[in-house]
Order: C-alpha cells, then structure tokens, then sequence
C-alpha cells in the first residue's frame, strides 16, 4: 500500500517527493535529484514507500500514533527514511527502534523542523554517514539545537490537536 493512502495517514506528493530526494541522494533540496534516472528515481519511489510504511507501521504499534491528527514530525521522515535506506530498509534490533523513536519524538516535541526546513533538515542529514553512531548524533544535534531534552509537566499545558505535546496525551 502507498505511504500516503494507508488508512489514518494522508501526505501530499511534496513530502512523498522530499523522502525520495533524501533516500537518493542525502540532500533534502529538490534540485538534487537533477541527475537521478527515471529507473533511479523508480528504486528511490519504492524504498520511500517501503520505508514510510515500515515508519508507520513501527510508529503506530510502539506509540499509539495511529492517525493524522496525532501524528508529529512529519519532516522527520526524510532523515528515518534515509536512515533505514543507509541500514538496508530495517532496523538492527529494539534498543536501535527505540533511539531512533526517541530522536523522532524529541524532534515533534521541540519542533525541530518549525523553522527553516531544508536548512536543518540537511543538518541531520549531514550527520547520518557514517550510518554507525547515527543516531547518537543525531540526538546530540538536538540536544545542541534546544539545550535539553527534560520534559517538564508545564510542557503539556497545551491541549488542542496543534500543541506538540498533544500526541503524548495518546500514548
């Protein structure tokens, strides 16, 4: 099933498009899939579908984040997606599941992605290769960008569907 039709969960063809340039080429700006082939293009389509959904699916079943309206960081995706694409399409093991969830939530929560997308999305995905260490560093990055990752509970005063910390009132 395509990443964007599954039941609950709808994207548009921008972000499907942005986790193909990032799967192909480790960059998060369009204009680097200028020299990626149709039949390239083709291989980087199906592995962002088989990588959004394998996301999903992981997502769904260890965080209760079922549907659209609880589902944070879609930005993140293009630097799981090329993650799992440096890893061969799958996780090692639940320890790895867990930090790269982790990292996922942290991102959502701190708004990693409000400001300036492609700038940091490119940050992150500056630090992926080499893909051992990965996820260390990508943490860290976080950790650097907003100082700490300590959830308060005057975090969760927000209570509407657009408060970031909503999707925890979920889980």
């Amino acid at each position: 099933m395509p990443a964007g039709d599954r039941p609950g969960f709808h994207f548009n063809l921008d972000w499907l498009l942005r986790n193909i340039t990032t799967i192909l080429t480790g960059e998060a700006s369009f204009s680097a899939l200028k020299d990626v082939d149709a039949q390239k293009f083709q291989k980087g389509l199906a592995m962002a579908r088989d990588t959004c959904n394998y996301l999903l699916n992981m997502i769904s079943g260890r965080l209760g984040l079922d549907h659209d309206r609880v589902l944070g960081g879609r930005y993140a995706f293009p630097v799981m997606t090329r993650y799992l694409a440096l890893r061969g399409g799958k996780l090692g093991d639940a320890r790895e599941r867990d930090r790269l969830l982790y990292w996922y939530v942290h991102s959502f929560l701190w708004g990693r992605f409000a400001g300036s997308t492609e700038t940091v999305l490119n940050q992150d995905l500056g630090v992926l290769e080499p893909v051992d260490g990965a996820l260390d560093r990508l943490i860290e990055q976080l950790r650097l960008s907003r100082g700490s990752l300590t959830i308060r509970p005057e975090d969760f005063a927000g209570w509407s569907l657009g408060a970031r910390f909503y999707p925890c009132f979920t889980c």
